[in-house]
């Protein structure tokens, strides 16, 4: 599989030409299919370094043409729509200038996207959505073993929630395919593929939303229901009653490989985690009433439900 090759999914048959052209000038192969049903329907999709989602791709569609990727075709590398401008303009005015270079000297010809990333503007982005929990929270002590095991089991519910918000928010979705570094001796590399090696530890790699890096503000607004009587979740001077410590460990990256299973699932790579460590959330605000639903058969008395309004600031590029 040559590292240059491109799949061009278009969405838009009068931009198509002028698209490809621009990339066959970069230096790219390039090959086209139109809209969603000819992406499915092309069987050499392997065969490609890259694909190219046309900006012209309907906003509800994104998501699916995605997934269907990362599910099918996890080796390939997805592009964003900005790509075309952003990156395979610039390559096409390096590579003119190391031709005007070439008879005093050999240059590489590579193209380091990384850079460009690097030299782009920041912005802050507001990202604001919930987070829902249903079952044990339980009241052990930090020291009792089986606690890190059960923090690690709501991680995962949440793990789900997060992942669906990156690949469905605006924002994020576009971090999940931007370009971090590539050459024309290697293959694209995302973003988010890179913010997961950086953040590896104990055979699992994880995407933080907030991170010491990116984050520059994280709320919560956290509405406990439970059967049982008034529950206490802030912790008590004998540091028994700790629940809120619970659930701010699950929002957030192990720090031991203790607590974590021995290996992540088949879904759970990369990890998706509400923040880096706890310490980033600035403000927690807490109000507790009455779950009225009947319990189910899988269900006890102490069970909670918790839904978590998260108020978050970021730092991206831009």
């Amino acid at each position: 599989m040559a590292p240059n090759r491109i799949l061009y999914v278009s969405y838009n048959p009068e931009t198509l030409v002028r698209d490809e052209q621009l990339l066959i000038r970069a230096g790219y192969e390039v090959d086209s299919v139109f809209g969603t049903d000819g992406l499915m329907a092309c069987t050499s999709v392997g065969d490609y370094a890259s694909v190219l989602i046309d900006h012209a791709c309907p906003l509800d569609e994104r998501p699916k043409v995605i997934s269907y990727l990362k599910t099918n075709h996890p080796e390939v590398n997805i592009l964003p729509p900005e790509w075309v401008q952003e990156y395979a303009e610039q390559a096409v005015t390096q590579t003119s200038t190391e031709s005007l270079q070439a008879n005093r000297s050999e240059v590489s010809s590579g193209v380091d996207a990384h850079q460009f990333a690097e030299s782009g503007s920041q912005k802050e982005v507001a990202v604001e959505f919930r987070l829902l929990y249903r079952g044990k929270l339980p009241l052990l002590n930090p020291s009792d073993p089986r606690r890190k095991q059960q923090v690690h089991a709501i991680r995962k519910q949440f793990h789900q929630q997060l992942q669906l918000l990156w690949q469905q928010h605006l924002a994020l979705s576009g971090f999940l395919t931007h370009p971090g570094k590539f050459s024309r001796q290697e293959s694209f590399r995302s973003m988010l593929e890179i913010q997961a090696d950086n953040f590896a530890r104990c055979g699992y790699r994880f995407i933080p939303l907030v991170s010491r890096e990116t984050g520059v503000d994280c709320r919560l607004e956290i509405l406990l229901l439970r059967r049982d009587g008034p529950v206490a979740l802030i912790p008590t001077a004998g540091g028994k009653d700790n629940r809120l410590k619970v659930l701010l460990d699950a929002l957030r990256m192990p720090r031991t490989c203790d607590e974590v299973g021995s290996s992540p699932d088949a879904d759970e790579d990369p990890f998706y985690v509400l923040m880096e460590d706890d310490s980033l959330v600035n403000e927690v605000t807490l109000n507790t009433d009455r779950l009225l639903t009947p319990p189910t058969s899988q269900e006890g008395l102490h069970d909670v439900v918790l839904l978590i309004h998260v108020k978050s600031t970021v730092i991206q590029l831009g």
